[in-house]
């Protein structure tokens, strides 16, 4: 009988291979998981990025005019402006991102691939965090506004300075298919320019103080989505820039259409109205 016994056991190695089975197919299966975790991200951030694109047109049909920026003594930005046309606070943060909390009040804070950005206006009780931000050049601002104040003044010198490439009226916008509306960003606004190169580190962006390209290089999604952000530095190749195949942000377009858009083609589009793209 015990000679049986000891015939039907399994020996050592066999458990070991059994256990090693085990462990491969454990891999496997939280590999695909992860990956369905990430596409079902990118898909609710394309229809959020829809949802703002198609709240800031209805805005432009209905002004005649394109968003108007800076022109209260509060922080009147696009949150504020597009909210009664269906833009609610629960589509501006993408899923890829978790909110940033604070307890002062009256203060910014820029965001990362993996963290939204953070402001509290002084007329509201609660901070609004965000993923995303609008192209401002798409921005119209009030002449009259000379104020400075913590949540007012004239725009910044990029603009000031450029004053041509500011998409005046929607229908300067002549190429709406590849002018970016909303994108994957670490603030909630921008001012791209030809010249900009990316961020140094697209798993953080870049800080309040830079305004152009560098807040939307961020490698949030294709792969190496916000919840699990890998730091590389992009290597320098004037006038076009290498970057890993897979990293892409999402943006919402001019003609009402959203996609994930690598960032090695992030020149390639047209995001202010003399935009020219850097021959290859």
């Amino acid at each position: 009988m015990n000679r049986n016994r000891h015939g039907e056991a399994f020996t050592l190695v066999e458990l070991l291979v059994v256990i090693a089975i085990i462990g491969i197919l454990a891999a496997l299966l939280l590999s695909a998981l992860s990956a369905s975790k990430h596409q079902a991200q990118d898909v609710k951030c394309v229809n959020n990025l829809k949802q703002m694109t198609l709240s800031g047109l209805m805005y432009m049909d209905d002004t005649g005019e394109t968003i108007v920026e800076y022109d209260t003594n509060d922080l009147n930005s696009w949150v504020q402006s597009l909210n009664p046309y269906g833009l609610t606070t629960n589509i501006i943060l993408c899923p890829a991102t978790c909110p940033t909390n604070r307890e002062s009040s009256n203060n910014a804070v820029a965001g990362t691939a993996s963290l939204a950005w953070y402001v509290w206006p002084p007329t509201t009780t609660v901070p609004v965090n965000g993923s995303y931000s609008m192209n401002s050049w798409l921005n119209s601002y009030d002449p009259n506004i000379t104020i400075f104040s913590t949540w007012i003044a004239p725009p910044p010198p990029v603009v000031s300075n450029n004053p041509q490439y500011i998409f005046s009226k929607p229908a300067s916008v002549q190429r709406p298919a590849m002018t970016p509306f909303f994108t994957d960003s670490v603030f909630w606004n921008e001012w791209p320019l030809e010249s900009d190169p990316p961020a140094s580190d697209l798993s953080t962006g870049a800080s309040i103080d830079i305004t152009g390209m560098q807040r939307c290089t961020i490698w949030r999604h294709g792969g190496g989505t916000a919840t699990s952000p890998t730091p590389v530095r992009s290597v320098i190749l004037p006038p076009y820039y290498i970057f890993p195949n897979n990293a892409a942000i999402n943006i919402g377009f001019d003609d009402g259409h959203a996609e994930a858009v690598r960032l090695a083609s992030l020149w390639s589009l047209y995001w202010h109205y003399n935009w020219k793209p850097p021959p290859r």
